[in-house]
């Protein structure tokens, strides 16, 4: 069964709301937000020095690996990090926040609830965090910054966000 309040994140989810200045609302959302220390030892240091803050606070939680890397198969396209992530999300049975196609595929095989920043996006919405204009002005921004986003979900969702404005 999934813990569907704790939330493990890999470094791209991280690295894309950095990169449009949505930190500080992500961590204002209801979830546990976690990730591992992989995770934390990609992040350049002025990225470190953004997501600290939210360290100290006890925001972001680093979890630590209950079970070890051999004890699972995994795609030789994944990295040790990426690896990190899928272990902590399978051991704690909790949300993995990915955009990776690959990680998502291993999620769905060992049946770990999944999710990218789209639907980040839209927990952002629901919960009133952020208002419809900023997500739009937010996603266009990070489709012209992240060339791996499924465009065509962005645009659909970008579509739908201005038929609440």
């Amino acid at each position: 069964m999934t813990d569907n309040n704790l939330v493990i994140t890999d470094a791209n989810i991280l690295l894309d709301l950095i990169s449009i200045d949505l930190v500080a609302e992500f961590f204002n959302l209801h979830y546990e937000i976690s990730t591992t220390y992989d995770v934390i030892g990609e992040l350049n240091p002025e990225d470190l020095e953004i997501v600290q803050p939210f360290l100290d606070k006890n925001n972001l939680q680093i979890v630590p690996l209950d079970s070890i890397e051999h004890e699972h198969v995994f795609s030789k396209k994944l990295s040790p990090t990426d690896r990190s992530v899928l272990i902590a999300a399978y051991d704690a049975q909790c949300i993995a926040l990915t955009g990776d196609k690959d990680m998502g595929r291993w999620c769905k095989k060992h049946d770990i609830e999944y999710h990218g920043i789209v639907w980040i996006f839209d927990q952002l919405l629901l919960e009133e965090i952020m208002p419809h204009d900023t997500a739009i002005n937010q996603m266009l921004t990070l489709i012209q910054i992240n060339t791996w986003l499924p465009i065509d979900i962005c645009k659909k969702r970008i579509a739908l966000w201005k038929q609440e404005l």
